[in-house]
């Protein structure tokens, strides 16, 4: 004899495990696999790379050198080999971040929001990474959206 619960029962077996196939799988909005863009695409400006190689030598440049390489040991290199590779497949989201809460050693987080992103865009440049029309935005959220790719990417 069918009673009320097994028709209930029965119910929800097939219709709950249809229903969880139409559920999206979570997804990290931070990381790399949402990037909708990568450094290779023109992010930033002459004139912003510019700011930025002027907040640089200001705030930078002791630790960092005038080169960018970096000390080896404490101060790590923002230009070259060391830095792409390090950073390799990582957004810039993640970059800025480190940068506003880490940089200046002696005062973390205390330049402006656009003076980072002016930072970012003077060290995209360093790195040979090609500029554009847009600047570079200067919050973690916009900057998620852009990978920093050591190679460029095979055309389509």
């Amino acid at each position: 004899m069918i009673d009320g619960r097994s028709v209930l029962l029965t119910a929800l077996l097939l219709v709950v495990p249809a229903a969880l196939q139409s559920v999206p799988t979570p997804t990290r909005e931070s990381g790399p696999a949402n990037a909708s863009r990568s450094v290779w695409d023109g992010v930033y400006t002459p004139a912003q790379a510019k700011r930025g190689e002027e907040q640089y030598e200001t705030f930078c440049s002791s630790c960092h050198g005038s080169d960018l390489q970096g000390d080896g040991a404490d101060a790590a290199a923002l230009a070259g080999p060391r830095f792409t590779t390090k950073w390799d497949g990582r957004t810039l989201g993640a970059l800025f971040t480190v940068a506003t809460q880490t940089m200046p050693q002696d005062a973390p987080g205390t330049l402006s929001p656009q003076a980072y992103g002016d930072l970012l865009a003077y060290i995209l440049q360093a790195n040979g990474f090609p500029d554009g029309e847009m600047e570079l935005a200067h919050d973690a959220d916009t900057l998620r959206r852009i990978v920093l790719e050591q190679t460029a990417p095979s055309p389509r």
